[in-house]
């Protein structure tokens, strides 16, 4: 992967609560790029009339939450870590939902096995009880 970039987060809790694992983010070239563009997009107004290094200010504000997007970016990653995690523990949850669903439905199949083999027996002892009563009638 000579074309990605990896981002080594660590996620910060305020709480002092326990953190997740520390986790290597992959960026491609072509999402740093969108990225980039998206945030670096000249104003509807006109052209970006700066120097080499300069910029607005209005460019280095994430435009949802207004903070500078310096800060924010490493935040955002750390919170999409944290929220992958939680993503992994329901769906590890649901895994267990539905195992748990599923020996319910196997013991259920198991005892409806017995009931059938001992109705099967006692069919077995009526037929033999038949088989005896006829052959009396008949001797008589």
């Amino acid at each position: 992967m000579a074309d990605s970039v990896f981002l080594n987060c660590v996620p910060v809790s305020l709480d002092h609560a326990p953190l997740p694992p520390q986790r290597d983010i992959v960026m491609t070239n072509a999402t740093i790029e969108t990225t980039a563009l998206e945030f670096a997009a000249p104003d509807q107004e006109g052209e970006q009339n700066y120097e080499i290094g300069e910029s607005s200010y209005a460019a280095q504000v994430h435009p949802i939450t207004g903070d500078l997007i310096h800060h924010t970016i490493s935040l955002i990653l750390a919170r999409l870590v944290c929220h992958d995690d939680t993503i992994d523990r329901l769906c590890d949850q649901f895994d267990e939902v539905s195992l748990d669903r599923m020996e319910v439905i196997e013991h259920d199949v198991e005892t409806l096995q017995t009931r059938v083999s001992d109705v099967e027996e006692r069919a077995g002892k009526l037929q033999l009880t038949l088989e005896e009563a006829r052959t009396e009638i008949q001797d008589l």
